[in-house]
């Protein structure tokens, strides 16, 4: 596995870890916006789920990272009255999202393309 690959997965691992506290927390605790809980948990196991999949080496596991890392910032930003227009451009992130998280968890030389 090269530097960029190793530096990629413990990047990687670093922010859905992130993503699992901070959505976890948003979900238990905000009282402000109670409709948004689910959504943030759903983000939460999502990443747990992502986290699982970098470990193992599973092929799905940059899409769960993807989606739990930007699917509930785009439900924040909707809620709060974002252009719906604004989902283009958290697709976008989240395809090159995906393709960053695909080149760390790809195990063999030619996996990652």
């Amino acid at each position: 596995m090269s530097f960029y690959r190793i530096l990629v997965r413990l990047s990687a691992q670093a922010l859905l870890g992130i993503a699992v506290f901070l959505w976890g927390a948003i979900a238990l605790l905000d009282v402000e916006r109670p409709a948004l809980r689910p959504w943030f948990g759903l983000g939460c196991v999502t990443a747990a789920l992502a986290l699982l999949c970098i470990a193992r080496s599973w092929r799905w596991g940059s899409w769960a990272g993807a989606f739990a890392l930007l699917f509930p910032i785009g439900i924040l930003a909707h809620s709060n009255g974002a252009s719906p227009w604004l989902w283009l451009v958290w697709l976008a992130a989240a395809l090159g999202t995906e393709r960053w998280l695909r080149d760390g968890i790809a195990t063999g030389p030619d996996t990652a393309r």
